[in-house]
């Protein structure tokens, strides 16, 4: 019975990874907050790059995931700046429409997990970790996005909002996006 069941569960991984594809992605991020008292802010230009999982299940329809670095953060002017690194996870589910032989436009979107793993704030001349005792390193949210698939290369939208409070006595929360270029192995 083992052998019967880890011959099932061997057979599933190799057929759902045979129909996956894994790609690397980079790009430019354009990031900011939002939420109470951000009107006076700017958005801070980053970047995005990582790895990506693309498993189509069905026709036209696949699950989206990956691991990614991408800074967010923001300006005040001159004198404050603030930028952090995330390594992001989203979940996404993505619809695939063959746009023309060998060309398909995806329309992806669903949660995102996110945590803090660098950071500087710049004030006035002074630098601090972003992610001081006060500040929450975890963030979690919706993303938005629309690419096409060219063959092997790629090319990305999206727009990722934080729905979690960047501290416990502020209600900003990040939002980016990013326009990323990639390749499918």
């Amino acid at each position: 019975m083992k052998k019967k069941v880890l011959f099932i569960v061997t057979a599933l991984l190799v057929v759902f990874t045979a129909s996956a594809q894994l790609s690397v992605k980079g790009g430019l991020s354009l990031a900011n907050l939002i939420g109470e008292d951000t009107d006076e802010l700017d958005p801070k230009v980053g970047f995005i790059v990582g790895l990506g999982y693309d498993y189509e299940f069905a026709q036209g329809v696949a699950f989206q995931t990956g691991l990614y670095a991408i800074s967010k953060g923001c300006k005040a002017g001159k004198d404050m700046s603030s930028s952090a690194i995330y390594l992001q996870v989203p979940l996404h589910v993505a619809a695939k429409i063959d746009f023309t032989p060998g060309t398909r436009i995806v329309i992806h979107g669903g949660p995102f997990a996110a945590f803090g793993v660098a950071g500087k704030t710049k004030a006035f001349g002074e630098s601090v970790n972003t992610f001081d005792e006060d500040s929450k390193r975890f963030d979690a949210g919706i993303g938005l996005g629309v690419g096409t698939e060219m063959g092997r290369f790629l090319i990305d939208f999206g727009v990722d909002m934080g729905l979690l409070n960047l501290s416990d006595y502020s209600k900003a929360k990040n939002m980016s996006a990013y326009l990323a270029v990639g390749y499918r192995f």
